[in-house]
């Protein structure tokens, strides 16, 4: 059940659908912010990591063996925990789009904000943004020359550069966005990781408020490029209108894809969709 949506024939009026459309969108923005308060985290994770020392104790005890008297030597091994003071954390973050286009790059600015009063004087960070995907390694630099010692990067098209940057500064940390190189996966340095939401079930709900109020069966999607995150998302998408649109009608939905081969053009994404 979507909103009171049942199985019957039913129109939804203007109000009732920009409710859904407006809860949708707010989940999109939170789950935006998750990934910057992950980025946090790992910055607050990312002072010097505690060392265990292992000291070694002789011990003489003198016991009682019947009628004589047997001294014996027992060495203790004790491992203890020392923690070091760290060094202040100056994360820099490379964004995609503005800062202002109420989307990702907002939502990824909201979890920056999030992480700087979550950790406060212990973290000092700054931005790039309108950065096109060729022109990251520019960025990256920037943010080294500010003394950054964990870069977030947050587009797709930023992987490769991240990774090859990772190489040559092992001394900084990377998290990447989206992508599938990280030091974990063994596909990229050590000292490089690789975060994202799972994204899809926003789009399957996205679907399910296309396929309630659809009249003609048909849908449409505007989509960035052909990627498998993109195209994950796409399926989402359909999946979602379609049990909607079967419960109401027992018919399939039609999908359209129209790709603008950009992450940030409203221009283009606007065009797109009246194409549609």
């Amino acid at each position: 059940m979507l909103g009171g949506y049942s199985s019957g024939k039913r129109r939804f009026s203007r109000r009732e659908f920009l409710g859904v459309a407006k809860s949708a969108a707010i989940g999109g923005i939170v789950a935006a912010g998750a990934l910057g308060a992950v980025a946090g985290y790992l910055g607050g994770s990312a002072a010097a990591p505690p060392k265990t020392v292992t000291e070694t104790a002789t011990v003489t005890k003198t016991e009682a063996a019947g009628a004589q008297t047997v001294t014996k030597t027992v060495t203790k091994t004790v491992k203890s925990t020392v923690t070091g003071a760290g060094k202040p954390l100056k994360v820099g973050y490379v964004y995609v789009g503005p800062v202002g286009d109420y989307g990702w790059t907002y939502g990824h600015d909201r979890g920056r904000k999030w992480a700087d009063e979550r950790f406060g004087s212990g973290v000092e960070s700054f931005y790039v943004e309108n950065v096109p995907e060729a022109e990251v390694g520019g960025a990256i630099e920037s943010l080294l020359a500010k003394g950054a010692n964990l870069i977030i990067t947050t587009s797709f098209g930023y992987m490769d550069q991240t990774a090859e940057y990772a190489e040559r500064y092992p001394d900084v940390y990377f998290v990447h966005i989206s992508g599938y190189r990280s030091g974990a996966a063994g596909n990229a340095p050590e000292n490089m990781s690789a975060a994202f939401a799972e994204f899809y079930q926003l789009y399957f709900l996205n679907g399910l408020a296309a396929g309630a109020v659809t009249e003609t069966g048909v849908v449409g999607y505007v989509g960035a490029f052909p990627i498998p995150e993109v195209v994950r998302h796409i399926n989402a998408f359909v999946l979602g209108a379609n049990y909607a649109y079967r419960r109401r009608t027992g018919r399939d939905v039609e999908a359209h894809v129209e790709w603008i081969f950009e992450w940030v053009a409203p221009d283009k994404a606007r065009s797109a969709a009246i194409a549609l």
